[in-house]
């Protein structure tokens, strides 16, 4: 088979290629998730405007832990692909080595991103708000408190989802650099090869 630096290169970047198509499909499970927080962050400020039409203070409470249930699923479900990536990354820095600085520390920001987005939903679900204690809790949060963890909860996956792109970028532009040095090793070889038919 191909052995040389060559076949590195093209084994390289193929295994970077397939990485950045893993993280660009979480990445977008991820964003996913940040469209249906904005969904919700919406549908309370629709309410927030019509319960001055509201009379019954039962049906507001009711909305509010409705739309309460859906933050913390959403969390739930953020967590858990959060952990996923990490995981991901981990494995993928760890196989890097000290090579590509660049490289590297991108993919530890997305690191650092992901790992304070995992624990801003554990710290804050401990305090009873994206973890449901019981109840009567999540009837009785205020909207503004909701409308401000949402705020939180969603800058957070930006921060994570915007460091997944900036790592994307780098590994796209690892493949360019990788597929083109390959690219003129090949031509190399056919002029020489063409040369040989002359001489």
């Amino acid at each position: 088979g191909m052995e040389g630096p060559e076949a590195r290169e093209l084994q390289g970047a193929d295994a970077l290629r397939r990485f950045q198509g893993l993280l660009l499909d979480r990445r977008g499970m991820l964003h996913g998730q940040l469209l249906r927080l904005r969904e919700v962050a919406r549908r309370l400020e629709r309410l927030r405007r019509r319960a001055v039409t509201i009379t019954s203070d039962l049906s507001l409470i009711f909305c509010n832990s409705r739309e309460l249930r859906r933050v913390q699923e959403i969390a739930a479900t953020c967590q858990d692909q959060m952990r996923e990536i990490l995981s991901c990354l981990d494995f993928f820095l760890r196989g890097q080595g000290r090579g590509d600085r660049q490289l590297l520390q991108s993919g530890r920001n997305a690191s650092i991103a992901l790992y304070n987005s995992v624990y801003f939903i554990v710290f804050f679900g401990s305090r009873g708000f994206l973890i449901p204690r019981r109840a009567e809790g999540a009837t009785r949060i205020s909207q503004a408190v909701l409308k401000a963890k949402i705020q939180k909860l969603a800058e957070s996956l930006e921060s994570c989802t915007g460091a997944l792109d900036e790592l994307s970028e780098q590994l796209e532009s690892r493949v360019q650099l990788y597929t083109k040095s390959s690219r003129s090793h090949d031509l190399k070889i056919s002029a020489n090869q063409s040369a040989g038919i002359f001489f």
